[in-house]
């Protein structure tokens, strides 16, 4: 329990919003770091903690992010590039 909101419920909510601002889209290369910084800071300012994506030396080799909320992994996408368009698609790592 996390102030009043179980970690279930809180996961859920967060990985809704995420997944509509994030899955399957396609995200210009330079945009990349503004885009997910960008989303976490709409995870804080709904859910009212601090929210930070996390790149390990593991997700790294897989291309992969994982959105933390309260110390707590949320959600996990895969980052691949498309060279031939210049773009970064992210696909949702379901558990």
């Amino acid at each position: 329990m996390i102030e009043n909101v179980s970690v279930d419920e809180l996961a859920g909510r967060v990985s809704s919003t995420v997944r509509e601002k994030l899955n399957k889209k396609k995200i210009p290369l330079e945009n990349l770091n503004y885009f997910l910084e960008d989303i976490a800071n709409q995870i804080k300012d709904i859910e009212g903690f601090k929210a930070k994506w996390a790149f390990d030396k593991e997700a790294f080799l897989k291309h992969e992010t994982t959105l933390f909320v309260k110390s707590l992994a949320m959600c996990t996408y895969q980052i691949k590039f498309d060279n031939n368009k210049n773009v970064f698609i992210a696909t949702e790592v379901k558990n």
